[in-house]
């Protein structure tokens, strides 16, 4: 008797009938059970990981504690994931609000919650170079992204402490900032490319690009007009986990200005696309990695994991068969190709 692999990816019962040429006997219940994720490594680290980012150089994922922490209160904590080891950790003066790296893996930019600075950590070195103190003493830095190509390039997000936060987008260059902003800047942003960011206005108000000129901020254009999230961004795409609520997901083209909404993925915190952008995977709280084709929504399987997403919305592609993501008192990497073509 042969069962199709696409009925036993997924834990849970399915029913199995024999077809001959004299009928069809009635049907018996088959139990599958969900194989594990291949765990690849994993830091149970002493603190709940605030925000987390990938080293595009180094084989080391950078980490923020907060305040409360007794190992590492307030501080950046480099971890190696396949190792399972902290690696080294700088403790800054306020707790973390926002992080971003360059892509050549040189800085680290760190914005401080509840301070109007930013922080510059020199990876190589892992001590900090710059610090960089808002106009406005009021003001926080509540979303940073480093543009590609430009190290010394960052843009942040000057916002107000008011609920819900918005602020102007602002471009530096080191510590000097060109004179055009915006406004009403993203709640969360990532370049598209040298010369645009493309981000979330507040409140899920739409998608908008943001053209980056030696002025500055030179124009924001609204080309999706409403989205909801936990957010990730990915080559041009804003994947929505919360899209449309109700459980469904969102994909949403800012090249091509267009969208799509999905079925129910069950209680998936961030969606991760892999690195061919035809798949997506999920880590829900209940300890589970979900695939889902792209372009269809359809589920392709589900495999429990050791520690669900602690809800930070942190997870990424790790190499070409990984994801490193967030968990309760950990950070976790785990196989991601466990649905096989």
């Amino acid at each position: 008797l042969d069962v199709p692999g696409t009925d036993i990816k997924s834990a849970g019962t399915i029913q199995i009938a024999v077809q001959t040429g004299g009928g069809t006997s009635p049907p018996l219940p088959l139990t599958v059970n969900g194989t594990p994720a291949q765990k690849l490594g994993e830091v149970d680290t002493p603190f709940d990981v605030g925000l987390l980012v990938a080293d595009p150089v180094r084989p080391l994922v950078y980490a923020s504690a907060g305040s409360g922490e007794q190992t590492y209160p307030h501080s950046i904590v480099a971890i190696d994931p396949v190792a399972g080891a902290v690696v080294w950790a700088i403790p800054l003066s306020k707790d973390i609000g926002s992080i971003a790296i360059s892509d050549d893996g040189q800085y680290l930019y760190v914005g401080e919650r509840g301070a109007p600075t930013v922080v510059r950590v020199v990876l190589a070195t892992h001590t900090i170079d710059m610090t960089v103190t808002l106009p406005i003493s009021s003001n926080q830095p509540s979303a940073l992204a480093v543009l590609p190509g430009h190290p010394h390039t960052f843009a942040v997000v000057r916002a107000c402490t008011c609920s819900p936060v918005t602020g102007e987008l602002a471009v530096y260059d080191d510590s000097v900032p060109r004179p055009d902003t915006v406004t009403n800047g993203p709640a969360v942003f990532a370049p598209l490319d040298s010369t645009t960011f493309y981000g979330v206005e507040p409140m899920g108000g739409g998608i908008f690009t943001y053209s980056i000129g030696p002025a500055g901020v030179t124009a924001a254009v609204r080309v999706i007009t409403t989205v909801s999230g936990p957010y990730t961004f990915f080559g041009g795409r804003v994947y929505a986990a919360g899209a449309g609520g109700g459980g469904t997901f969102g994909v949403y083209d800012v090249i091509a200005r267009t969208s799509r909404t999905y079925a129910s993925v069950g209680n998936v915190g961030v969606l991760i696309p892999s690195t061919d952008a035809t798949r997506l995977y999920g880590i829900d709280v209940g300890s589970y990695l979900r695939a889902f084709d792209a372009t269809t929504g359809a589920e392709l399987g589900a495999v429990p994991v050791n520690s669900g997403a602690n809800g930070s919305g942190n997870a990424f592609r790790w190499g070409t068969d990984g994801i490193v993501y967030a968990g309760s008192g950990a950070v976790v990497y785990v196989r991601a190709d466990f649905v096989h073509d």
